[in-house]
């Protein structure tokens, strides 16, 4: 997993084509973007533009993809994600090749992302996204990006 601020994203580019598309974006959001999916090349990389509450569930239970890398960027409020290296967890719900994910179960630990922060899940990074010590309204940008 990558944790940063938005001025340190531009230092990841180069690690694959599909991460600097969708670092790109995210650069250069326009924040008065609608919540929505928006499209940057194809299936290979596209966005959620998306909002919520966020809750005080701390599990040791975490989402991981196989497909798919997130990149998720805190426009607005605070987030403390789970985090946890699936080598070290076991399978709870087997993986879902529609849905690219799965859930696995063990011990991780918590990060914090705030407005103009970001965080990069890889396909071995178990995360768990939209808890918070202090739950509050959050808005963010998921750039899905194929491994």
């Amino acid at each position: 997993m990558i944790i940063g601020k938005k001025e340190e994203l531009k230092a990841y580019k180069g690690i694959s084509e599909n991460l600097d598309k969708g670092i790109d974006y995210v650069l250069s959001f326009d924040g008065n973007t609608p919540e929505g999916k928006y499209e940057i090349d194809g299936d290979k990389v596209y966005a959620l533009v998306t909002g919520g509450d966020t809750k005080a569930e701390w599990e040791d239970t975490y989402e991981a993809h196989k497909k798919y890398i997130d990149l998720q960027f805190i426009l607005e409020g605070e987030e403390d994600t789970g985090y946890a290296s699936i080598d070290n967890c076991e399978i709870e719900t087997p993986y879902d090749e529609e849905g690219d994910y799965m859930m696995v179960k063990g011990p991780g630990d918590i990060i914090n992302t705030s407005k103009d922060e970001f965080y990069i899940a890889f396909p071995f990074d178990g995360h768990r996204p939209m808890c918070s010590t202090k739950p509050g309204k959050i808005r963010k940008i998921i750039v899905k990006i194929m491994a």
